[in-house]
């Protein structure tokens, strides 16, 4: 299966977008298909990490229209949609043939993908916002749904399959292979990780990273991962080492860290299911208005303790929630319980069969994933106008 991914990342959007599509893509990849990416150049696209993973990426270069479509994310993009679909269709153009495009931007919309749509057989977005049209053949929609009902129905078609929740969360494969190793999170809190995402724009590790020095936590070891894109990552570290703080750059084995600690503080973005998959309960706050819905959500779910937008929280307040579930076992034991149930690390695989159901293949054909159950992927005998909320 050959698969043309179109995402971003840079200094302002953040690294997620591009993370959880190198989980598929290294996971088509491993499975036999072959991946590439289409991403504009912006400051702290990621291109040279993307490439350093064994995928080709074509990179756009800035734009010459100004954005005036209206979409709450227009000035993500960095050109027009216009603009950018006829910079992607000259990229395919000259490329053998895709049996899939995927699209992971939120300042795209049904527009670019039906001007894209001659291009490629099949057609996937990934969004969390639902907040403008798709016009493609499966949607997916990793976070958990603010209502029972399909908030997607109004903006699909009737034949598009949607797949919804954290069932499908983009996890990379050691966050699975990890879950063996976790243990019952219970008596004191030993060990505390903090990340705040590929670029952390509110600057909520210095936040976090004081708060936790004013604790008087000294038995306790905090370890501070600073994202890729962080404009700030030599001050953090600074900072962390004369705290006595450990600090990493960004890091291939977050996984083994998230295992290893006892208590996690962080974004409430995609980070919220690599904790869920390994049991580690955290204090979230919203760096981002999607962060701030999927961290209410989370917490209802009673995997984590949300603090709210991070311009609206005070130091103090920071620093009573954390001391709160550092000395309630109990809590972090049952958050850890959840997490685990909520996500199982198979979302990847999911996804993979889902795509490998209509997929007219010009290419080498995808293995079946390990581990993959019986429920996942269940295509046959939907009827049209019919979205499963699997």
């Amino acid at each position: 299966m050959r698969v043309a991914i179109r995402t971003d990342a840079s200094a302002v959007m953040g690294t997620g977008h591009v993370m959880r599509c190198l989980c598929l893509a290294s996971a088509i990849k491993a499975s036999g298909g072959h991946v590439e990416f289409i991403c504009r150049s912006h400051p702290g696209h990621l291109g040279s990490y993307v490439q350093s993973k064994g995928f080709d990426v074509h990179l756009i270069p800035p734009g010459n229209e100004a954005t005036l479509d209206g979409l709450p994310h227009a000035s993500w993009l960095g050109s027009s949609w216009v603009e950018d679909a006829e910079g992607v269709t000259r990229i395919l153009a000259e490329r053998p043939p895709f049996d899939w495009l995927v699209v992971d931007h939120y300042a795209l919309d049904a527009r670019w993908e039906r001007k894209l749509r001659p291009t490629v057989p099949r057609l996937m977005a990934i969004d969390d916002l639902a907040d403008r049209p798709h016009d493609c053949d499966l949607l997916l929609d990793q976070n958990l749904q603010p209502t029972d009902t399909n908030r997607y129905e109004p903006l699909v078609s009737s034949t598009c399959r949607v797949l919804l929740g954290p069932r499908y969360a983009l996890l990379r494969p050691e966050f699975r292979e990890a879950r063996a190793r976790v243990r019952e999170r219970a008596g004191t809190v030993e060990r505390v990780h903090v990340y705040f995402g590929g670029a952390d724009v509110e600057d909520l590790t210095t936040r976090t990273v004081r708060v936790l020095a004013r604790l008087g936590i000294a038995d306790t070891l905090v370890e501070v991962f600073v994202g890729a894109s962080n404009p700030r990552a030599s001050e953090v570290r600074a900072l962390c080492e004369h705290l006595g703080f450990t600090v990493y750059g960004h890091s291939e084995t977050i996984a083994e860290a998230m295992t290893r600690s006892d208590l996690a503080i962080g974004a409430a973005g995609s980070s919220v299911w690599e904790r869920c998959a390994v049991g580690l309960p955290a204090v979230t706050v919203g760096g981002a208005a999607n962060q701030e819905v999927l961290g209410i959500l989370a917490a209802r779910e009673g995997v984590c303790a949300h603090m709210g937008p991070a311009r609206s929280i005070s130091d103090a307040c920071l620093s009573n929630a954390v001391r709160d579930l550092m000395t309630d076992a109990e809590r972090r034991a049952d958050m850890s319980r959840k997490g685990l149930q909520l996500v199982d690390g198979l979302g990847v695989s999911r996804v993979m069969h889902e795509m490998a159901q209509t997929t007219p293949l010009s290419d080498v054909p995808l293995r079946t994933p390990e581990g993959l159950d019986s429920r996942a992927g269940r295509t046959a005998g939907r009827r049209p106008g019919h979205h499963p909320r699997i």
